[in-house]
């Protein structure tokens, strides 16, 4: 039978997902298949978990980090044309960030994207929520995190010449965003669980259908770059062409999301990041920020140093996108490729600082067995299970939590040493 690394203390930590996942203990209905020799070929599954284990130490504590000045993070570039393998390979495996060129995603279309979707945030907050889908749960529609929600109810104090600034702002909006999934949902799953949880059907404002038809256009090139560089990604590894897309990335569940960080009135100690600290749970993430002037010491994205320092991501080149690794990678590869936190700080006070970006979070189909380098589908397990959805879903309906108890939970458990992240970026 297939032994557990660890003990359960109330749910465990979500980083020893296959060794001591809270909903993996010997005895529950588990998605582990048994073996014989199970111990010996999870190894590599157990290093991917104790590779993340160490990395999330080292972050233990930092999100109290102050926000002021802070060096400039060294990012490699890709092209795309002329894949540098070995280069991508180093770069996956000592950063976990890269800068991807020739990509094949239209930027025109993305700004294009970018600029409709102001006219959907700079709406009163009641219209928004018109389009809140499964209690801000499913990657679909209008979003924001739990503590950014409890943040605008606390009351704001007046504040002199604010006529000029965005809705959000003056609400006290940190951040909001606006998400869209797969146009449709694969037959196998069309009466099952899954269709609720990973393919909603997605929800677009009534009155802008320009914002619909761009997404979905934007949505469809993230896809295909996404696909090309999961292949690339495994040709530098020397794996087969399709490991890390069994099904081509045909019934993926990834999800795009254009987030929208709203300027800041007002100076309040106490005021959320506008990301916290996080690691992304799938496979890589592509992002796409607004170009601006100037880089800022504050109030962008910051990537934490194996040394425990947060470093500003750096401009990239002109048409150039940004890649990550998500957790789901790390424990595919057996911890050869990372995973990195990173976090979106806050502004200066008072400076107009309103600034957009567009994520595209790649997650393979929730029945994907995922398992390590070396080992089998019969030591693995399912990706469901290591998403943030399936993730949520499994604390509500088999430990009886609310939604709300669920969300506080999963942060809770996002906080660990031993965290394998979240989906939020």
């Amino acid at each position: 039978s297939v032994h557990m690394v660890g003990r359960i203390g109330g749910l465990l930590s979500f980083a020893l997902v296959l060794t001591a996942h809270p909903f993996l203990k010997t005895g529950n209905s588990i998605n582990l298949r048994q073996s014989r020799s199970s111990l010996g070929r999870i190894a590599g599954l157990r290093r991917g978990l104790e590779s993340l284990k160490t990395r999330a130490k080292t972050s233990a504590g930092q999100s109290g980090v102050p926000l002021g000045r802070s060096d400039m993070a060294d990012i490699p570039t890709i092209d795309m044309a002329d894949i540098d393998l070995d280069g991508l390979k180093t770069a996956c495996k000592d950063i976990g960030f890269l800068a991807i060129q020739n990509h094949g995603i239209d930027l025109h279309l993305a700004n294009r994207v970018l600029k409709a979707s102001t006219h959907f945030f700079d709406k009163d907050f009641k219209l928004k929520s018109e389009l809140v889908v499964g209690d801000m749960q499913r990657s679909r529609g209008y979003e924001m995190s739990p503590e950014h929600v409890a943040y605008m109810n606390v009351g704001h104090p007046e504040v002199q010449d604010s006529q000029g600034y965005e809705p959000s702002s003056r609400a006290g909006i940190v951040n909001e965003r606006f998400c869209i999934g797969p146009k449709y949902c694969p037959d196998k799953f069309r009466y099952t669980r899954e269709k609720e949880l990973f393919y909603p059907d997605n929800v677009f404002p009534a009155d802008d259908t320009e914002l619909q038809a761009l997404s979905e256009e934007l949505y469809s090139q993230m896809t295909n770059a996404s696909r090309r560089i999961l292949q690339a990604l495994t040709l530098c590894l020397g794996e087969p062409h399709l490991r890390f897309c069994p099904d081509n990335c045909t019934t993926h569940c990834s999800n795009m999301q254009i987030a929208n960080y709203p300027s800041q009135l007002w100076e309040d100690f106490n005021r959320p990041l506008r990301v916290k600290a996080h690691a992304d749970s799938g496979t890589i993430t592509l992002l796409i920020r607004q170009k601006t002037s100037e880089v800022t010491p504050t109030g962008g994205l910051q990537i934490l140093s194996k040394d425990g320092r947060w470093l500003r991501a750096p401009p990239l080149e002109e048409g150039a996108i940004l890649v990550n690794i998500g957790n789901l990678l790390t424990v595919w590869t057996g911890g050869s490729f990372q995973s990195t936190k990173h976090r979106v700080s806050n502004p200066v006070w008072g400076e107009n600082s309103r600034r957009l970006s567009i994520a595209y979070f790649q997650k393979p189909s929730p029945d994907t067995w995922i398992y390590s380098t070396g080992s089998s589908e019969r030591e693995g397990v399912r990706a469901r299970d290591l998403m943030r959805v399936g993730i949520l879903d499994k604390l509500i309906s088999e430990k009886g939590m609310t939604n709300e108890e669920a969300r506080h939970e999963y942060h809770r458990m996002m906080k660990s040493p031993y965290i394998l992240g979240s989906d939020s970026l």
